[in-house]
């Protein structure tokens, strides 16, 4: 009986999902030299234009990879140790940090301060102050420090009408922290299964720290930016900023234990090819540039992308 209950937990072990097996194990993350990001972040300003500085910063990624949950809390980070700002990697919303920061800045020692006020209340560098939500944590932040500025309901009709909604979605924090696996930490080096489970406890245990939020997020409706052929609205895309940023607004999308209502982000740039999305694409695998419409015409046949929200850099 003995040897087929244990034949049984082989097996069983053996057929588990990959991505829950993946749960049960912390992530070890490659090691990083941060002056190799701190010298191609010397060099940019060194070469910076006096104009065009947002073109500038955001083209010089062009091409880098996409990685996800780029940055962290740097080699101190209690959970994540990934760094605290590079130049090699990125996701959609460390892309747009970045070069957020490198505008705001004057100097890589600007940046390094200005890296952490963008990603972190009151720029405090802590998992649990990190700029977690879109639309709760990040926009509201920036725009409070005066780096940022929602222009979407301003976006009307040729009747002078505002175009724009309000998307309303609840965000459980407190299920988005008791939900961490293993998974959700990464480290520089290995530590032990019991030191592990005390650090899992100790990140679940911040959900008490935290208090739920509605999240009341304008967005243009993908139904006015393009017509039922699917063709664009011209009138309606050239009041689009150039160097605005583009976040894709959802509903009804469950996420990691909570609903939440911004799933991208990236910047809306007017070139030689016309206007187009600048993100670091979880598709192409790298930052790329496409032509904003059929990017955003992609998403006409999924239900829960409802439109985008507009943010004017200052």
């Amino acid at each position: 009986m003995r040897v087929i209950l244990k034949t049984i937990v082989i097996f069983t072990i053996i057929l588990m999902p990959i991505a829950v097996f993946a749960a049960l194990q912390m992530n070890i993350i490659p090691p990083y030299t941060v002056a190799v990001y701190d010298a191609t972040i010397q060099k940019l300003y060194a070469n910076q234009p006096k104009n065009k500085r947002l073109e500038y910063f955001s083209a010089a990624f062009l091409g880098e990879p996409y990685l996800n949950g780029a940055l962290g809390e740097g080699v101190e980070g209690e959970f994540d140790q990934s760094p605290l700002y590079r130049s090699d990697a990125f996701d959609c919303m460390t892309y747009v940090s970045t070069v957020l920061a490198l505008l705001h800045a004057h100097n890589a020692q600007e940046f390094k301060e200005m890296i952490k006020k963008i990603n972190y209340q009151s720029g405090f560098v802590s998992y649990q102050n990190r700029n977690h939500f879109t639309s709760i944590d990040w926009n509201p932040n920036n725009e409070k420090q005066g780096f940022i500025k929602d222009i979407t309901m301003g976006l009307h009709d040729q009747n002078n009408q505002s175009v724009a909604q309000i998307n309303s979605t609840y965000i459980n924090k407190k299920a988005w922290y008791a939900q961490k696996t293993l998974a959700s930490i990464k480290l520089l080096s290995p530590i032990t299964p019991e030191k592990q489970q005390q650090l899992l406890l100790r990140l679940q245990g911040l959900s008490r720290e935290m208090s739920n939020q509605y999240s009341h997020l304008a967005y243009v409706p993908l139904t006015v930016l393009f017509n039922k052929q699917g063709q664009p609205n011209v009138f309606v895309f050239d009041q689009i900023p150039s160097g605005s940023i583009i976040e894709i607004v959802r509903s009804n999308w469950k996420k990691d234990g909570t609903d939440l209502d911004v799933s991208h982000l990236g910047f809306a740039l007017r070139t030689k090819d016309g206007l187009v999305y600048r993100e670091a694409s979880s598709i192409e695998n790298k930052v790329i540039d496409i032509p904003l419409a059929e990017y955003l015409r992609g998403y006409l046949n999924t239900p829960t992308v409802e439109g985008i929200n507009i943010q004017l850099v200052l």
